[in-house]
Order: C-alpha cells, then structure tokens, then sequence
C-alpha cells in the first residue's frame, strides 16, 4: 500500500518537475534586447530589463505550477545605480506558453516572446 501511494505521488509530480525543467534556463527577448527571464530548476523566476536610459528594472517571480508566474514588486535602479521607487508595481500574473524554442508571457502589458539566451545575463541585472 505504502509503494503504491509512493508510485502514485511521483506519478503525480513528474508532469510539473518535467515542464520546470523544460521551462528553466535563461531566456532573452526575441528581438534581442536586454530584456532577460531566468528560469530555475526550482521554479524561482528572475526578469531583467535594461533601458535604453541604462536603467535596471529587475523582479522576481514563482512559477505557478506550468501555466503563470507570480511576479513579487519590480525594483528599479537608475544609470548610477541609485534605487528609484518603484511604489510597490508589480506585473501581477503572466501566463506560460511555450513552443518549438519559444517562451511566451502573457500578461496584462501583452504578450512577451523570449528565446534561449546562448549568452551570460549582463552584470548590471545581478
């Protein structure tokens, strides 16, 4: 009875651990702007935007099983690094679709296409 329940919760959890570890990794907007979403193999999310201005916009975020990520409040830093209140923003919820070699977050400002990232994350987003 014990293994039976044991098979049956791994059962259950392997469709979600399998999709984590599809969706981890870094990933970069499609048009190749300094835009990053990190992935981690245990459903932690970091995005990363750097303006045009040199600014650093960053926000953390929770995959919600396979379908959203929950983000947590932006911080952003200007050029000289200095902290700008950011007054509690937050993206809410995007959700998850992914495709081919595609990563799409859907949300309230739109809809959001990254690739993997064949390179490091700036500096500047850490």
């Amino acid at each position: 009875m014990k293994r039976s329940l044991a098979a049956l919760i791994v059962v259950m959890i392997s469709p979600l651990a399998s999709s984590v570890e599809t969706l981890s990794g870094l990933w970069q907007h499609e048009s190749g702007t300094a835009v990053y979403v990190d992935v981690s193999s245990g459903g932690q999310v970091f995005q990363c935007r750097i303006a045009q201005d040199g600014s650093v916009i960053r926000a953390f975020g929770e995959l919600q099983g396979d379908s959203s990520i929950s983000w947590q409040p932006i911080s952003i830093n200007d050029v000289n690094g200095n902290s700008l209140d950011s007054e509690g923003f937050s993206w809410g919820v995007d959700g998850i679709s992914l495709s081919s070699n595609n990563l799409t977050l859907k949300g309230v400002y739109g809809d959001f296409v990254y690739t993997r990232c064949a390179t490091e994350m700036p500096k500047s987003c850490r």
